[in-house]
């Protein structure tokens, strides 16, 4: 899937420098595999 331009900027003012296109997967895996991402958003907080 490819984002298009609306899509991007929609993400980009509410996630702002928390999301990263195209970003590789295997920087996120414990086995180093996967390729890019069309968007990732990185979480503010985790909760258990």
């Amino acid at each position: 899937m490819v984002l298009n331009s609306k899509l991007k900027q929609w993400l980009e003012k509410n996630f702002r420098e928390r999301v990263k296109f195209d970003e590789p997967m295997a920087n996120h895996t414990s086995l180093r595999v996967g390729g890019p991402a069309d968007a990732f958003v990185i979480t503010e907080k985790r909760e258990i």
